[in-house]
């Protein structure tokens, strides 16, 4: 059985962490940087967060336990038609996954993502490093990030919601924590 939706097409399911088919451990083990079986480029965490742009392209955040910064990377609808194919190895859907890998910065814990109406990518994220929680706006897919921290004070941003609301032109993003 396949998902499907109203005009009867496949639907590809992305799922977060979160899912008890193996534990954190088992899963990182899998993807770290470079194993028995495998080498990837970036390594995965515990925390990650997915969004899908206006565009369709599908954006996933996440925390590189290996190297212990936050990254993120996307997908165009064209390139998620071409890795759900049967005929692509696993080597060419991870080859696509990490085409536009890009690192933002430190740290990356309970990472959040938004992306706002005008294709901005916003991200909250707690760093472990310094017990702050920061966050990176990035203008466009692929952009430099423009990062802030949010509160220094003690050790703070363990756990985080991200809204962004326009106000005008303005993009205002909400971070609540504690």
């Amino acid at each position: 059985d396949s998902l499907q939706n109203a005009d009867s097409q496949a639907v590809s399911v992305i799922a977060s962490s979160g899912m008890e088919l193996a534990s954190g451990e088992e899963v990182m083990d899998v993807y770290k940087k470079s194993g028995t079986n495998h080498t990837y480029a970036h390594g995965a965490g515990n925390y990650c967060d997915m969004a899908v742009d206006s565009a369709g392209d599908v954006i996933v955040a996440w925390y590189d336990a290996d190297d212990g910064k936050v990254k993120y990377t996307w997908q165009t609808p064209s390139e998620l038609v071409a890795v759900i194919s049967s005929s692509t190895t696993t080597a060419a859907r991870t080859a696509s996954r990490e085409a536009h890998a890009q690192t933002v910065d430190d740290g990356g814990e309970y990472v959040k993502i938004v992306v706002d109406s005008a294709q901005h990518i916003h991200l909250a994220y707690y760093d472990s490093n310094s017990g702050d929680l920061k966050y990176a706006y990035i203008p466009a897919l692929g952009g430099t990030p423009v990062l802030n921290t949010v509160d220094s004070y003690s050790d703070v941003g363990e756990h985080i919601t991200l809204t962004v609301v326009q106000d005008g032109s303005n993009y205002i993003p909400y971070i609540g924590y504690y």
